[in-house]
């Protein structure tokens, strides 16, 4: 595992620019800071370890201006932004939905798919922009409708002010970056530079992004449940039918047999209960069935 002081994207003090550790000399002159405290930092490009940039001691410079907690994550987090130019492609996650309720004991699931996933171009694409109360690292348009992009890590999860009202037409994704620890590990194996696997993460790779929200999502969960409910009611009708059906034939006077022996039927689906002289053919008289009956005194 990689390790998180070690930093893959480094600040380049004289184009402003983030750079990767692949595309600058080995060493103190690589000319490069930490994109999060600023100390200068040094590029190491052994044969073994993972290349990367690391900080400088602070007895050799004092330019730091921040404690650095997550090095990795915030240059990984702004080499992203800078990677998203105006307009991006963008291979967007499936999202289902699925509730759930207990209806005559049974666990009872709905299920409705949303969205599939779908490869979109996000244009008029804008970094750290206020988005619905909260700042997000990109926000562009998909077809006209406003569409936000929120990276996070171990450290960063989705803002709480950020307050999309229910049907707005908009959406918003989030980005895990949890994963490019070990991406960035294999990219040595496979030659190919830590800039690659992140645009390939931002592209193509659907497992690190999740809906924060779509629009459609809030009416379709309403009317699964609505149908849940409706099943629900159903249920509790027919049961009430049943113990009122029971109710008004339990009193009734029955043919007897000429031995004077009655039998008393029950079907265990319905929680029907009838009385008959004959076993052996008897049919419950609500569902006409007699694959659930059972004797109830013999």
């Amino acid at each position: 595992m990689i390790n998180l002081n070690l930093i893959p994207f480094g600040l380049e003090t004289q184009t402003g620019q983030l750079i990767d550790v692949t595309d600058v000399p080995s060493g103190k002159g690589c000319g490069c800071i930490c994109p999060s405290c600023k100390t200068p930092l040094v590029a190491r490009k052994g044969e073994i370890n993972e290349w990367h940039f690391a900080h400088l001691s602070r007895g050799t410079y004092s330019a730091t201006e921040d404690a650095c907690d997550f090095s990795f994550y915030v240059s990984a987090r702004m080499m992203a932004r800078q990677l998203i130019d105006h307009d991006l492609q963008l291979l967007l996650p499936e999202l289902a939905i699925s509730v759930a309720d207990i209806i005559n004991f049974d666990l009872v699931e709905r299920k409705r798919t949303v969205t599939e996933s779908r490869l979109i171009s996000i244009s008029n694409c804008h970094a750290e922009q206020r988005f619905y109360n909260a700042e997000v690292d990109i926000v562009g348009e998909v077809g006209g409708i406003p569409f936000g992009i929120y990276f996070t890590h171990p450290g960063r999860e989705i803002p709480f002010d950020l307050d999309i009202p229910d049907g707005e037409r908009c959406g918003i994704i989030a980005i895990s970056l949890s994963s490019l620890p070990m991406k960035f590990v294999m990219a040595k194996q496979k030659k190919i530079s830590y800039r690659e696997v992140l645009q390939n993460l931002l592209a193509e790779d659907t497992q690190s992004k999740s809906w924060v929200y779509h629009p459609r999502y809030k009416p379709i969960e309403e009317a699964l449940k609505r149908e849940l409910m409706q099943l629900q009611s159903a249920a509790k009708q027919e049961k009430t039918e049943s113990v009122a059906w029971t109710a008004r034939n339990k009193h009734q006077n029955k043919p007897r047999s000429d031995t004077g022996f009655l039998i008393r039927f029950e079907c265990t689906r319905c929680a029907v209960q009838w009385d008959s002289q004959d076993s052996s053919d008897i049919s419950c008289p609500k569902c006409h069935s007699s694959q659930h009956r059972k004797a109830l005194n013999i």
